[in-house]
């Protein structure tokens, strides 16, 4: 009931955004309210709310979002642990995170072999039509495998519009606390650490700032700024991809350089509860 209640007051708000000419605002709500109809269909409540947070040993919290949130980084121990990093598109983590190791390039710029769409960047002209991480490219899927994947740029966006942030230290980790709105999951939260970036063989910035992999490349021409969307152009930059990052004073989508090493958050979907989104 909640649900269908969260659709209506969207869909009121969506037209009210286009009669005041404001339609990044309204389409942004727009694609809210597709989310929120296919939450609401059968399929996708078919099964209670589960007591078991649990799946392939690693623990997830619903938040009442499409996905369900794991409580920990891939490789870390507990909420506030960095866990391991990956560069992106790479299901390992290693000792080096530079362009002569990195997995999809020969070892330099211009020299990509995969995830590129400018032939000024791929090796002898090479181009590709992927946009988003194949599956055997998925760290999340490689090291915990079972459903588990790595989120996707609208899944980070429902997360930030859907939810408090508190800036906060567990056991003298620097973080924010993402505390649930959604009606019925009030308190409900995951803590993201300030886990820095891998450059080469160094950890910078440790403790001071957030950088988290999504599965997509970024898209230049776009934005999401607490859920505004501004237009997206068809153009992708082949050097980078898209992340989620924060320091004490904001929270915003960005983008990092594919071959630094990051840490990933993963999703899953279980037993039907949840959305994959397209």
């Amino acid at each position: 009931m909640r649900i269908q209640k969260y659709i209506l007051q969207l869909t009121f708000s969506a037209q009210m955004k286009l009669k005041s000419g404001n339609n990044m605002e309204a389409y942004r709500i727009i694609r809210l309210l597709l989310v929120g109809v296919v939450l609401s269909t059968p399929q996708a409540y078919s099964q209670p709310i589960h007591d078991d947070y649990n799946a392939n040993g690693h623990e997830y919290v619903d938040l009442g979002l499409s996905v369900l949130w794991a409580t920990c980084n891939i490789g870390a121990e507990s909420p506030e642990g960095y866990g391991d990093y990956f560069a992106w598109g790479e299901t390992l983590p290693k000792s080096d995170y530079s362009l002569k190791t990195y997995k999809w390039c020969n070892g330099e710029m211009y020299t990509y072999t995969k995830y590129c769409d400018d032939r000024e960047y791929g090796a002898d002209g090479f181009v590709d039509t992927l946009i988003a991480l194949e599956k055997c490219d998925d760290p999340a899927i490689a090291q915990w495998g079972g459903d588990w994947r790595m989120p996707n740029q609208l899944e980070y966006e429902e997360l930030l519009i859907n939810s408090t942030r508190e800036w906060m230290q567990v056991n003298g980790i620097n973080g924010y606390r993402f505390t649930s709105k959604v009606p019925g999951y009030e308190g409900k939260s995951i803590f993201l650490p300030c886990s820095g970036i891998k450059i080469k063989d160094k950890l910078l910035y440790s403790n001071e700032y957030g950088r988290y992999w999504s599965s997509d490349l970024y898209a230049h021409g776009q934005t999401l700024r607490f859920g505004i969307v501004k237009p997206v152009s068809s153009a992708r930059n082949t050097a980078e991809a898209s992340i989620i990052m924060f320091d004490e004073s904001l929270v915003l989508d960005g983008l990092n350089l594919k071959v630094s090493g990051l840490p990933v958050r993963a999703v899953i979907k279980v037993n039907g509860k949840g959305y994959v989104m397209p």
